[in-house]
């Protein structure tokens, strides 16, 4: 039978998650008996993707206080029910500043900051997740997931087969707003995103030009570097 609470995840990335869908504008409920579980499998993903985030300079020990998440394992189907899956919210800094993935939110609500963060640190974010987990969702996907990123391993973190959906789309978000604000995000790797992905990348190579999974590998962390 399978255990939902396999295994304490709650300090896997090296930084706490704390649970924040208590409260609708995302102020973090800092309750410290809330814990994060998931499978061993997938403990092992997050802290492979914890040191990602920060040796990328993406996550600061020293100036952020949680993750804030929705959670790993949730009880209902899919990954979560498997606990193999997480959602990031965004995170909450030492000054008590919620910054959180959803875009246009900028107030101020018992004493905490909450703004958006930049979707350039979005797609950073996106893209270093993407190095460890298969899947990775994002308002680009659909309206269900504006406010956070889901991931999951239920998809192998390589490209294959000209990418699917999901990281086609993460691709075209981080291109968007890293080199070429004219690429379409829908999903469809065509021309346009393939030259805009050779000219990111510095490729000068003559003759037709494909994704291949070290090429997308290669823009991923080029992204993520910042």
């Amino acid at each position: 039978m399978h255990n939902p609470k396999e295994i304490d995840c709650t300090c896997a990335l090296g930084i706490p998650f704390k649970y924040d869908r208590i409260r609708e504008l995302g102020v973090p409920y800092l309750n410290q008996r809330w814990r994060a579980y998931c499978s061993r499998k997938f403990n092992k993903v997050l802290v492979e993707m914890g040191d990602r985030l920060k040796d990328s300079g993406i996550l600061h020990v020293d100036s952020i206080k949680a993750i804030l998440t929705g959670g790993c394992y949730v009880d209902k189907p899919g990954q979560h029910g498997k606990g193999n899956a997480c959602d990031f919210d965004g995170f909450l800094t030492g000054d008590d500043e919620v910054v959180l993935y959803k875009a246009g939110v900028n107030l101020e609500v018992e004493g905490y900051r909450i703004r958006s963060m930049s979707r350039k640190l979005a797609s950073r974010i996106a893209c270093a997740i993407s190095l460890h987990a298969g899947v990775v969702l994002t308002e680009h996907y659909n309206s269900l997931h504006e406010d956070h990123i889901h991931f999951d391993i239920s998809r192998g973190e390589k490209w294959l087969n000209g990418g699917s959906r999901s990281q086609n789309l993460v691709v075209q978000a981080a291109l968007k707003y890293w080199h070429d604000n004219t690429v379409q995000i829908d999903g469809i790797v065509g021309k346009q995103t393939r030259k805009a992905m050779k000219e990111f990348l510095g490729d000068s190579s003559a003759g037709t030009w494909n994704i291949t999974d070290t090429r997308w590998k290669a823009f991923l962390e080029k992204v993520a570097a910042g």
